[in-house]
């Protein structure tokens, strides 16, 4: 491998890294209640919109670029979508009524 493949290789996995990093704090979000599910979904459509920047900025193959655009739209389209009436069970949460339980 050239050595300037290996520094792309080094850049691209860095921004892969950034962008999970970016995926965990907005589910983080999420499960802790403090985004609103219409928040949610912008958020991780600005990731898909910074994603796809990266790949298509990157100096990849063309064929690179597509494995990986496919990669990642297996991994976003794993991510749910929620819509404003959509609600998360917490298990740890009281029978449904979004009181912490006791024993917790």
């Amino acid at each position: 491998m050239a050595e300037p493949d290996i520094e792309q290789s080094k850049e691209l996995n860095m921004d892969f890294e950034t962008i999970q990093e970016q995926i965990t704090a907005v589910n983080r979000l999420k499960l802790d209640g403090k985004i609103s599910p219409e928040e949610y979904n912008q958020r991780i459509d600005e990731i898909k919109s910074e994603l796809n920047d990266i790949i298509c900025n990157s100096g990849a193959s063309l064929t690179t670029k597509k494995i990986v655009q496919e990669r990642a739209s297996t991994i976003f389209a794993s991510l749910p979508k929620l819509s404003p009436l959509h609600t998360i069970v917490d298990p740890h949460r009281d029978g449904g009524t979004g009181k912490r339980s006791k024993t917790r």
